[in-house]
């Protein structure tokens, strides 16, 4: 059974007078979340995060909390002002077995769009290959809507 790697990142909001900022805390230390937190700031702090960890340079296939890195991005930059909120629990993915099963389940919880374009493109559509894939011992299914897919469909 492949097991895909999931990074944990915990946000913690907090309040400085009447305007709301959120307080990003990297959980497990790791490079991919540090991405993710700089994405932000900015596209370019998150560039620069990209090249001080040697990550390359591309970061369209970065997902973070389940949304590729812009849309993650764009979220809570446009937020800085909203009510206070709960914590909110942050994940980046990674692909550490560089496996097509992983990929699908990266897909699954990013977007359904993703999925089906990677299902097609690697099980031709048959959901009963699919059905057996476990993304971290989870049904694939229950690992996309736990990590931001609520409205995943196999």
């Amino acid at each position: 059974m492949n097991k895909l790697s999931i990074s944990l990142l915990f946000l913690v909001v907090s309040s400085a007078g009447l305007a709301e900022k959120f307080k990003f805390i990297n959980g497990d230390a790791s490079a991919y979340t540090e991405v993710c937190i700089a994405s932000v700031k900015s596209e370019e702090a998150a560039l620069a995060k990209l090249a001080e960890y040697d990550l390359g340079r591309d970061l369209s296939k970065f997902t973070c909390n389940g949304m590729r890195i812009k849309r993650f991005a764009a979220k809570y930059q446009s937020n800085v002002n909203s009510p206070e909120q709960a914590p909110i629990r942050v994940f980046a993915f990674r692909n550490v077995m560089k496996s097509d099963e992983a990929s699908l389940c990266i897909a699954a919880a990013t977007s359904n769009a993703e999925y089906m374009r990677l299902k097609s493109e690697l099980y031709h559509n048959n959901s009963r290959n699919v059905s057996a894939i476990a993304c971290n011992n989870m049904p694939l299914r229950d690992f996309a809507r736990k990590y931001g897919n609520n409205n995943f469909r196999i």
